[in-house]
């Protein structure tokens, strides 16, 4: 019986059995060593994400009491992220020179951040609103390499602002904080909103919240790694003007938004850095005065000729859902059922911008101002200025090329 077959192939059998037990059982253990913990989980072991944690966030990691918000970290900036109110609570990142100057250019327009999912905003959430889709850490400052900069258009790194606010206000401050960086060689910018407590804020689409005040800490350090900091907090209105007069201490914008800054310094020197500001560190660059809102920086409606029909819709073929095109000055484009001409080219204050007359059915025509790396909505379509060469010859002033990038709806 000991040499019949059968025994045998009962004990190869079970040599099979155990050995394929063993595999499983080391397939399992390679798996787990393998997971990624969620954003935010204690114990992330992914060296990447670590050393990204590492240089974003310094002089400590932001502190907020916040239920069910994410860590969300990028190459470029790490935020937390708010789905009660679909915008990032803070967005940090480390700036340098190679951040500031870099050629990288986008690939594509704005989209929603695919790990959020239904927690993150979506762009059909700012159609038909009247505020900008605002990137907080914005690209202009994320051109270290393309992944950076196409991790900026992450709407979780977004949130609505006025366009006069932000051309007149934001702006002025992004710009700044590039001309800080050339002098400082590197710097720490945190930025994000805050609300009025106890006041229910004014929602966007699906329920993205729209801010009343928008602020930013910026962290410098000398030769010897001690830091200084300057707090930013400004009122989210069309006339607030140039952000140097809503400079403050850290102390006063961690009181407004209840976030708590530098964590990672002992508890004298936060006090320390938190509670003075140091002129001489942040000298302000000479800008232009920005023209007011009504000249050109809010869209103005242009009546048509008495007794001329509207123009007729024109479908949108189903392969012509987005359009990417260069424009010099007086040339035209159509995507759909919208006509588009770009009527000025101009180097601005501190970040060109275009005049853009658009035409629809619907709305009639309309000239609007955005500048280089703005995104706005129009009856659904997505216009995204991707660059802007003006000419800089005075014999030539309003001239230039942009190059657009439109996106019909689907």
């Amino acid at each position: 019986m000991n040499g019949s077959p059968e025994p045998r192939r009962l004990r190869r059998g079970w040599a099979r059995g155990r050995a394929a037990g063993l595999f499983g059982l080391v397939g399992v253990v390679l798996c787990a060593a393998h997971a990624r913990p969620a954003s935010g989980q204690e114990g992330d072991e992914d060296p990447v994400r670590q050393a990204r944690l590492t240089e974003h966030l310094k002089h400590g990691q932001p502190e907020v009491a916040c239920e069910d918000c994410s860590l969300v970290v990028r190459e470029g900036y790490v935020l937390l992220h708010d789905p009660r109110r679909k915008i990032p609570l803070w967005v940090a990142y480390r700036l340098d020179g190679r951040s500031v100057r870099g050629s990288v250019q986008r690939a594509h327009g704005f989209i929603a951040d695919p790990e959020l999912g239904p927690a993150g905003a979506t762009p059909a959430d700012y159609q038909g609103s009247y505020y900008a889709l605002t990137p907080l850490a914005t690209p202009a400052s994320m051109r270290r390499s393309f992944q950076a900069f196409s991790e900026a258009h992450y709407l979780s790194n977004a949130a609505p602002q006025r366009l006069s606010f932000y051309q007149r206000s934001w702006s002025t401050l992004e710009a700044q904080i590039r001309d800080w960086v050339e002098i400082h060689k590197q710097l720490w910018v945190y930025v994000g909103p805050a609300f009025e407590p106890d006041k229910e804020p004014e929602r966007i689409g699906s329920g993205v919240a729209v801010p009343d005040q928008f602020w930013a800490v910026i962290i410098r350090e000398d030769e010897e790694g001690k830091p200084s900091a300057l707090g930013c907090l400004i009122p989210h209105q069309p006339d607030a003007g140039d952000f140097s007069g809503w400079r403050t201490t850290v102390d006063k914008v961690q009181a407004a938004t209840g976030i708590d800054f530098l964590t990672a310094l002992p508890a004298e020197e936060q006090a320390r850095v938190e509670g003075a500001i140091d002129v001489r560190h942040w000298r302000l660059t000479p800008r232009p005065t920005p023209p007011p809102p009504s000249a050109h920086l809010t869209p103005r409606p242009t009546a048509p000729r008495p007794g001329a029909a509207p123009a007729p819709a024109r479908p949108t073929p189903a392969s012509q859902t987005w359009a990417s095109k260069r424009l010099s000055r007086g040339d035209t484009m159509i995507i759909g059922d919208l006509r588009l001409r770009l009527v000025r080219v101009s180097p601005g204050a501190d970040i060109p911008y275009i005049e853009l007359n658009v035409i629809s059915a619907a709305r009639g025509s309309q000239t609007i101002v955005l500048r280089e790396h703005d995104t706005t909505f129009f009856e659904g379509y997505e216009i995204t200025v991707e660059r802007v060469r003006p000419n800089l010859s005075p014999s030539r002033t309003g001239e230039g090329d942009a190059y657009l990038y439109i996106r019909a709806p689907r």
